[in-house]
């Protein structure tokens, strides 16, 4: 959707259940495939209570379906590396949140890395002290994961 919108404010409809984890989510990937830096979820975002308070009473310039045909193109477009080794997982840009933490150590939770794969969790120091606190990062390192805390690859690459 953000490479469709390019700079314009979006506005989305048909989500009846979306978090505040989802909606971070949603304006991190508008942003990073387009230029989208507002957008609008009727019923959820204060300022569109509505689809008319969303626009303004204006008309949409353009009106898109999204389902499950287009969800598959989008996924084939992204993986442009399948079938290829994987030496990088990086989760948390933007930071990761306390449930994305707990969800990410749930998963790796008794298991281990396989060699050569890196996990890198980004997310902010208050978090990451929140994790510790909760158990998350302990289970998290022991699979071979690891933390960075307050920077973005995406913004400042890093190098071991």
């Amino acid at each position: 959707m953000g490479t469709i919108a390019g700079s314009k404010v979006p506005v989305f409809t048909g989500i009846a259940e979306i978090g505040a984890d989802q909606i971070k989510q949603l304006g991190a990937a508008l942003a990073s495939s387009g230029a989208v830096a507002l957008f609008h979820v009727v019923g959820i975002t204060p300022e569109a209570p509505t689809v008319e308070a969303a626009f303004g009473g204006r008309k949409p310039e353009q009106v898109l379906e999204f389902g499950a045909k287009e969800l598959r193109e989008a996924k084939a477009r992204l993986n442009k590396h399948a079938g290829q080794p994987v030496s990088l997982v990086c989760i948390g840009c933007p930071h990761c949140s306390i449930w994305e933490i707990a969800q990410i150590a749930r998963g790796v939770a008794g298991k281990k890395l396989k060699p050569g794969v890196d996990l890198w969790i980004t997310t902010a120091l208050p978090m990451r002290a929140l994790a510790e606190r909760c158990g998350y990062s302990k289970i998290i390192e022991e699979a071979g994961g690891r933390f960075v805390i307050d920077t973005c690859p995406i913004l400042s690459p890093m190098a071991e």
